[in-house]
């Protein structure tokens, strides 16, 4: 699926005025990105405040170096690799969570958080946000022809966690 944010020359349009400085386009880029980026943060986070700074971050860190983004097409990618990249330094450090008893979680829910950040993130981005291969070989790069192989992978792995929940 292409990116439903931004037609390709409203993409291009918004990368040449980041490359320019235009103060504007971070504003733009915020409207068009920040609410999905939010959802993704929040999945790996799970606090709405350190997914809302994480976006902030995301948004500084793009405008700050937005001549590294040499392709417009893999906007969203490099802004949802930003985002990774951020919410991963805030977890740095912190305690896994606990998935034995999860009150009021469904198994499905509890099956995500088992799984390992690099997975939970492939299949997030995959099937919640509806990235395409070429943006998820760029985020986690990776060759695009791994990508079916590993969301296949991440999908086994969380089927495999949701069914020892509900047997355990």
């Amino acid at each position: 699926m292409a990116d439903p944010s931004l037609s390709g020359v409203e993409m291009s349009t918004l990368v040449d005025r980041l490359h320019a400085d235009d103060a504007s386009a971070l504003r733009d880029l915020y409207v068009a990105y920040a609410q999905r980026l939010a959802d993704f943060c929040f999945g790996a986070l799970g606090d709405w405040d350190t997914a809302a700074a994480a976006v902030q971050d995301t948004m500084l860190v793009a405008w700050a170096s937005a001549g590294r983004l040499r392709d417009p097409a893999l906007l969203r990618a490099w802004l949802y690799g930003i985002a990774r990249r951020e919410c991963s330094r805030r977890m740095d450090g912190a305690a896994p969570q606990d998935t034995s008893d999860i009150p009021g979680h469904s198994p499905a829910r509890i099956g995500l958080a088992a799984l390992s950040a690099h997975r939970r993130d492939l299949l997030d981005l995959a099937a919640r946000h509806e990235l395409t291969g070429p943006e998820i070989a760029a985020i986690f790069g990776i060759p695009e022809r791994q990508v079916p192989i590993q969301v296949a992978r991440a999908r086994a792995a969380y089927r495999a966690q949701e069914r020892a929940h509900i047997a355990g």
